[in-house]
């Protein structure tokens, strides 16, 4: 099984990460073998995905999505 969702958002402050974060937790009960993300960039021409072979509650303890995280809350979207 998996879990996908979807979080759309321009605000700059923490709430879409924190949003993600829940979703990406609770994707652990439909499935733990794998999670990933993708984000769409600014130009919305430029998209990163990252996967990985293990649970969401996981990935969010890599050093690539820290990074990631953080350069997001330092990114104007107007």
């Amino acid at each position: 099984m998996c879990g996908i969702f979807g979080v759309i958002s321009k605000h700059k402050e923490n709430k879409p990460n924190a949003i993600f974060e829940t979703l990406l937790i609770e994707s652990d009960k439909r499935g733990k073998e794998a999670s990933g993300f993708a984000i769409l960039g600014q130009n919305q021409k430029t998209l990163l995905v990252n996967k990985i072979p293990f649970s969401g509650k996981e990935l969010l303890q890599t050093k690539v999505y820290k990074d990631i995280k953080k350069e997001l809350v330092n990114t104007d979207f107007s």
